[in-house]
């Protein structure tokens, strides 16, 4: 059994060696808009690290005869594996990886004693970097071609060291193939690496690796490719991935909103720079408020925000703000005369679900530093500035308790309690704590397409409803 995690840095490497540069990867600013909200390991470079492993405690070469690999949750960036290996006898293997007590990788080969190799040895460079393919529903049923096999010897020593001189190379080369195939070029570009089935012959082998769909099912999103080469037959298994949701614009929201209902405010919204952040700037600014919109990393997503609402006529800045961290970029800039009068909380971590079975301390500790803490932080460093209200988005998970997301819950919940207790105890603020419904956005990115209702007229609704006197409204 050993531990690691995979940095970005680790990342990049594998996707030079590989070629799979797919932006679910490798780019944790698109990764933010994607399924997971942030990068994911590949399958395959996880494998191979388990793989490699493996191989460390085996002093002699070895060829496989066939895997057989499913990857049934993601892996973060920095996140704590554990490699196990689960059963072996004389020539199979069996490796689970797993990290926060849910399994990541199940892994089973079975090898022999590797002789000389025949056939032709893979290209000794890595694949030339490009963009991802992105083929449309009807084109991925048809996909079929060829993939050249690489394998830059020196890249793969520092990823693999045990592996690229007790493998045979072509094997490494067909591996790494299949990553590229996945994320570059079917289903490309919106994909996610289910599980692969590789099956060896004696036969020589070539350059090159046949694929072709041989079954998709596109109301799940499920593509089996078949792979066929001079030595090596099996499939693979692949979902698409649903593309992000386009955020709409304000020139679109000035159609449902009056343009002076919200000239009152001065309005800070905490993630404003996508998600149900984003649109509530958007119609904020549709009805004449002023509005500054932070962001964490997505700076360039933060000024496209403001571009779109200053070019169609509204009052819009952005500013860093990691509530984790140091707030001084919020509270230090401001003077009574441009103090902010309303804060819209909309700050948050990437939320997934557990395995259901086991309570994540971790979890929990990084939600309510989001969903408790720091809103709690921010609105002491702001009343006192001028701050007189805050909108508390929650959620109807509260009530309807999913399984797999009790950390989130519990956080959630937390910070509701702090709305009530700030209601009662600090008379000068005004607290809006809705219970919101799952609301399509840029953030709600889901596999089997269910991304919820409409945001424009649920946030309309409710911020219509905080822009009321609190006394009116609660009479309501």
């Amino acid at each position: 059994m050993h531990e690691r995690a995979f940095g970005l840095a680790d990342q990049e490497s594998f996707a030079r060696l590989s070629g799979d540069h797919n932006p679910i990867h490798v780019d944790p600013l698109k990764a933010r808009r994607l399924l997971f909200g942030r990068p994911v390991v590949h399958g395959i470079h996880s494998l191979l690290s388990a793989l490699d492993g493996w191989a460390a405690t085996n002093d002699r070469a070895f060829a496989l005869e066939s895997l057989t690999a499913r990857f049934p949750k993601p892996i973060f960036l920095n996140q704590q594996v554990t490699c196990a290996v689960t059963h072996e006898t004389h020539d199979t293997v069996h490796i689970a990886l797993s990290a926060n007590g849910a399994i990541t990788v199940t892994l089973k080969f079975v090898w022999r004693g590797n002789p000389p190799g025949t056939g032709e040895a893979p290209i000794s460079s890595s694949p030339a970097e490009c963009e991802p393919r992105d083929p449309g529903i009807d084109e991925i049923a048809t996909c079929r071609g060829t993939l050249d096999l690489h394998l830059d010897g020196e890249s793969a020593r520092a990823l693999f060291p045990n592996l690229q001189t007790r493998l045979p190379p072509d094997q490494l080369a067909v591996l790494l193939a299949t990553t590229r195939l996945v994320g570059m070029h079917c289903p490309g570009l919106h994909s996610l690496y289910s599980d692969l089935e590789l099956h060896w012959s004696d036969r020589p082998s070539t350059r090159s690796l046949g694929y072709a769909v041989d079954r998709f099912d596109p109301r799940l999103g499920l593509v089996r490719v078949a792979l066929d080469g001079a030595n090596v037959a099996g499939s693979l298994r692949a979902f698409v991935l649903p593309a992000p949701r386009r955020q709409p614009g304000v020139a679109e929201l000035k159609a449902y909103v009056d343009p002076a209902e919200f000239a009152n405010q001065n309005a800070l919204i905490v993630g404003g720079s996508r998600g149900l952040g984003e649109i509530t700037a958007k119609l904020l600014a549709a009805g004449g408020a002023v509005v500054t919109v932070t962001y964490r990393s997505g700076n360039e997503e933060a000024a496209r925000v403001v571009e779109d609402i200053t070019r169609n006529g509204g009052r819009a800045d952005s500013a860093h703000c990691d509530i984790q961290a140091d707030l001084s970029g919020i509270t230090a800039t401001r003077s009574p005369q441009v103090a902010f009068t309303h804060l819209y909380y909309f700050a948050t971590p990437p939320i997934g679900s557990t395995d259901g079975t086991n309570f994540s301390v971790p979890a929990f500790t990084t939600f309510c530093e989001f969903y408790v803490s720091g809103f709690a932080r921010l609105v002491d460093a702001l009343r006192g500035k001028g701050l007189q209200h805050a909108f508390y988005p929650s959620t109807v998970f509260a009530e309807e308790l999913p399984n797999g997301m009790d950390e989130y819950v519990a956080a959630k919940t937390a910070g509701e309690a702090h709305c009530r207790y700030l209601r009662k105890h600090s008379r000068d603020m005004d607290i809006y704590c809705p219970r919101l419904p799952k609301l399509a956005t840029d953030q709600t990115v889901s596999l089997f397409q269910d991304s919820g209702a409409d945001p424009v007229p649920v946030l309309l609704e409710h911020l219509r409803r905080f822009a009321m006197p609190a006394g009116e409204r609660n009479a309501g």
